[in-house]
């Protein structure tokens, strides 16, 4: 008896010793088996009990012999079921790990082949617009886009899903229809996009004088209304915009000459008075400037001179009042008016390089002339640098107002080099930290955003719009508008932090952290860190990578 119960022990023991070295967790098929086995053991014991009674000392001999080998066998077949089970549970494992893999790839693959696709067919695009800008400013043989190119090609930029670089498109050819009076083509512009696409300010802008020309021409009410539309959209798009001014003005005055009735010639005067006053007397001193800049340069061309010299007629003193404010404006920004320097002509452009260089700030007229000089340049391969090295230089030098000039005068050559653009939008956020002018926010914003159109990548704009989202978080008082720029802080850093190319944190990171030399004062480098620390943390990492 002792013997048989050894025996059964050594079974047992045999069994856990195999399951626990292939297995060392017990799982439920295991633990049943297991119950199982002891169920059957100790039916084994009664039955041991009666063969210790009824069998002879040879009997229990064969009996030992043949349970070795049950038990034996029940261990081998044990360890083979757990190895059975084993592989089973893997295969089905892999198996499923296998198809959600297959999946997610197939998943991931057309994503990504879907947003290279999108990709490739915007840089043809870019490719495209930069051909027929070349084209059109080729000084020799300019070669000028029909309506339909424009057209197809933000057609096609709209089809991809990016209005951004559709409005892109508009602001750099819309431009170059308006240089060649193509009227009729920026009417067909307006028409198909203006519900569907945000235009910048000077787009809006360029619009309205189009339809005041159109309204000249043909004397159409629809090109009066719509010059009206467009005029108020720019001024939406920066509310102290001085050229819809103006062009409103010229419109009230286009009216009046044509009137024959008294009331309604009063009313078109009244319309101008007001207008002229509001301008005038208000806090706006841009607006004041470039209204009055507007109608100034207008008085020489043929077919505005007349209107001008009404204006003049009709509001004498408010068209005074706002001369002194257009001057006043000028000699607050420490800039010359062009008047002072009507003689200057191509011969004196190396002296005003020179004194540029030096450190000395142009007048508003040295530096149109240099602009004109460069821009005739017979190399046209030098005329970007040029104006690159120009810009830097108005930059190092803080001439920001002259920065600021170069920009409202919505030049191609100016307003669509990423390189400029930064000099731009660097200069516009220093203005913003100097005067708390909002419309040098909207610049600031308005120029980044042309820089991330040219370069996505480029960490430099968009840490110049975390910094901007860091002036107005140090200058309000409100927590929601704080929890608003925060917010917008940390979705800019992250898009920084995610990109792909190092050197958008290098750039971005670097920027930041020359803030504290650029505008010590201001401590706006803390202010970031304070907001935003973990972001900035992550970005350092990425910087010193």
């Amino acid at each position: 008896m002792k013997s048989l119960r050894l025996l059964f022990t050594i079974v047992v023991l045999c069994y856990y010793t195999t399951v626990f070295a292939q297995q060392k967790t017990v799982d439920s098929a295991q633990t049943s088996a297991i119950k199982s086995l002891e169920k059957r053991l100790d039916e084994q014991e009664e039955f041991k009990k009666r063969v210790s009674e009824e069998v002879s000392d040879q009997f229990k001999g064969e009996l030992s012999k043949w349970l070795l080998i049950i038990g034996g066998a029940v261990t081998v077949l044990g360890y083979f079921g757990i190895k059975e089970f084993d592989k089973y549970l893997t295969r089905g494992i892999e198996k499923k790990i296998d198809m959600l893999t297959t999946e997610k790839f197939k998943e991931q693959f057309e994503s990504l082949s879907e947003r290279l696709d999108r990709l490739y067919k915007l840089f043809t695009l870019r490719l495209n617009l930069d051909e027929i800008r070349r084209s059109a400013e080729d000084k020799e043989k300019p070669k000028y886009p029909k309506i339909e190119e424009t057209m197809a090609l933000v057609d096609e930029a709209m089809q991809l899903g990016d209005d951004t670089f559709a409005a892109y498109v508009i602001d750099r050819l819309v431009p170059i229809h308006f240089a060649q009076s193509q009227y009729e083509s920026l009417d067909k512009i307006w028409v198909r996009y203006s519900d569907r696409i945000k235009f910048s300010d000077s787009t809006y802008a360029n619009i309205a004088i189009a339809y005041m020309g159109l309204y000249i021409e043909t004397t159409v009410p629809r090109n009066k209304e719509l010059c009206i539309v467009a005029c108020d959209k720019a001024n939406e798009v920066i509310y102290d915009y001085g050229v819809p001014v103006a062009v409103k003005l010229m419109i009230y005055m286009i009216d009046y000459d044509r009137s024959y009735v008294d009331e309604e010639k009063e009313l078109e005067k009244t319309n101008a008075i007001k207008l002229l006053r509001r301008v005038s007397t208000g806090t706006l001193n841009v607006m004041a400037y470039e209204t009055f800049n507007y109608i100034d340069i207008s008085k020489d061309k043929p077919y505005s001179k007349k209107y001008v010299e009404l204006l003049y007629k009709v509001a004498p003193d408010e068209m005074k009042e706002l001369k002194a404010k257009y001057e006043a404006h000028l000699k607050a920004s420490g800039i010359t008016p062009p008047e002072a320097d009507k003689q200057i002509d191509d011969a004196n452009i190396e002296s005003i390089v020179s004194s540029i260089t030096k450190g000395q700030k142009p007048t508003l007229a040295q530096l149109d002339t240099l602009i004109n000089s460069l821009l005739k340049l017979e190399d046209k391969a030098q005329i970007l640098p040029a104006l690159r090295n120009l810009a830097q230089l108005l930059y190092v030098n803080w001439h920001y107002d002259e920065l600021y000039h170069l920009w409202k005068k919505n030049l191609p050559e100016l307003n669509t080099d990423f390189q400029i653009l930064y000099y731009f939008s660097a200069a516009f956020i220093g203005k913003y930290l100097k005067t708390k002018d909002k419309v040098f926010r909207k610049e600031t914003w308005d120029t980044t955003e042309r820089c991330l159109v040219a370069l996505p990548d480029a960490g430099g704009p968009m840490a110049i719009r975390i910094a901007l989202e860091a002036v107005d978080y140090k200058k309000t008082t409100s927590k929601k508008a704080k929890d608003d720029h925060l917010l917008k802080a940390k979705e800019i850093a992250a898009v920084i932090n995610s990109s792909a190319a190092k050197e958008t944190s290098q750039e971005a990171f670097g920027y930041i952290e020359d803030l504290n030399i650029t505008y010590p004062e201001e401590k706006l480098v803390e202010v970031i860190w304070k907001m935003i620390p973990d972001e900035m943390e992550a970005m350092k990492k990425l910087a010193t990578v």
